[in-house]
């Protein structure tokens, strides 16, 4: 165990992720983590198809499971449609989640290669680095975010007044398919972001070697530079934030599907969460809600504080590796402010700036670039649409409390 968190490199790091996705699934390769290689041979491509078969299998049955009405928790059509058609979607990614790792596996291996290369760069310029401190908090990044959920999903639990009944095998199946699908959703969480807070580090390390040969405040600091080679200190630190700006795009496109995912099912699931509370709100005077809407409200807003944290953390990992890539600009015009330079060092330091003004990467899935102006165009569409849903909610129990039905979806208790 104590080996698990032992790195000696950036691929190190990994062994802990690579376990338990390997454990899920959710990986069909072998890796050398000494030599950083990756090969697949015929015993990964059959443990791969067998859990393929598995997860096909166990999203089939849920699908087909049969769907008892009087142990729904709510009695709105238009919830448990939206809330079911989440769900399917994140049972579909316990299939689909496994075969985009199987097609970009290279891809992974190309991206952990390069962000080696960086380190090896950055320690040839004087950096020291800690992989291990690395490997240790990637390990209680995980575990945190797991014990998160747990936590949500418990408070969901205990706070609902419903009992269900898990005694049929069919049961059993949803609950098993849940459980997993939960999973897959965490570490596919945890991997994607705590990738994207690698590569913020790397930005943060790059600026911290930077100040090693550079005064970024005023003189009056008294710290001891390193020594500057006039050919090779600031094109290599021109290599590797162009190597950055490589990883980022190859970030992207590694981890544009887990993105859709990942922010996708957040979104939707916490507008289903929101608009939930809303509905047994407006239905609390009911006699069946009425000794249990402040229970059903709590447990959702337990699974809504989950889904918004993991909003929020892409958010900032995404704008903090933006504002990471524009400080490298401003460490620039403080060196020629604060430094005495050569001519020569000079004229390195301005191309560097030219480069840095051509390319400011940033992290994206293609359809949209993850800062804080998506955060607000997110915040706006769910505004929008939970403002429409309960609208129309509100209209069919309307409806049903006049006796008609003006919505075209079936009336609460309709039969």
């Amino acid at each position: 165990m104590k080996s698990l968190f032992v790195a000696r490199n950036f691929g190190e790091t990994r062994r802990p992720i690579y376990f338990i996705a390997r454990a899920l699934g959710l990986v069909a390769f072998s890796i050398d983590f000494e030599q950083l290689t990756i090969r697949r041979t015929f015993r990964d491509v059959l443990f791969f198809v067998t859990f393929l078969v598995l997860n096909s299998y166990l999203v089939i049955q849920t699908s087909l499971a049969p769907f008892d009405k009087e142990r729904t928790i709510f009695d709105s059509a238009l919830i448990e449609f939206i809330l079911n058609l989440f769900i399917r979607l994140q049972e579909l990614a316990v299939i689909g989640i496994p075969v985009v790792n199987y097609l970009n596996a290279y891809s992974y291996k190309r991206l952990i290669r390069m962000i080696v290369e960086v380190d090896d760069g950055l320690e040839r310029l004087g950096y020291k680095h800690n992989f291990g401190r690395e490997a240790r908090s990637s390990a209680l990044y995980l575990l945190v975010s797991v014990l998160i959920q747990i936590g949500c999903l418990c408070g969901t639990i205990i706070s609902n007044p419903f009992q269900a009944d898990y005694q049929t095998g069919h049961n059993a199946i949803v609950v098993i398919t849940f459980f997993i699908a939960n999973l897959v959703f965490i570490t596919s969480t945890f991997y994607c972001c705590e990738t994207l807070w690698v590569i913020v580090y790397r930005y943060h390390k790059l600026n911290v070697t930077f100040g090693l040969y550079f005064h970024t405040k005023p003189l009056s600091d008294g710290k001891q530079l390193l020594t500057i080679d006039d050919n090779e200190t600031i094109k290599s630190f021109g290599v590797l934030y162009a190597k950055l700006g490589a990883i980022v795009l190859l970030f992207n496109w590694c981890f544009f599907t887990y993105i859709l995912y990942v922010l996708g099912s957040a979104f939707g699931l916490n507008l289903v969460c929101f608009f939930s509370i809303a509905h047994v709100y407006l239905t609390r005077e009911k006699v069946a809600l009425a000794d249990s809407s402040n229970s059903v409200m709590v447990a959702q807003l337990c699974l809504s504080i989950f889904y918004l944290m993991v909003i929020l953390q892409f958010v900032f990992a995404g704008s903090l590796l933006h504002k990471k890539a524009k400080e490298t600009a401003m460490l620039l015009h403080k060196a020629v402010i604060y430094n005495e330079c050569s001519a020569s060092v000079l004229e390195q330091l301005r191309s560097f700036s030219v480069q840095l003004s051509h390319q400011t990467p940033k992290a994206s899935c293609y359809f949209f670039d993850i800062d804080w102006s998506f955060l607000l165009a997110m915040i706006s569409t769910f505004a929008t649409y939970l403002n429409i849903l309960v609208q129309f909610d509100f209209m069919q129990i309307r409806a049903k409390r006049a006796g008609t039905n003006q919505t075209g979806l079936p009336l609460i208790g309709e039969e």
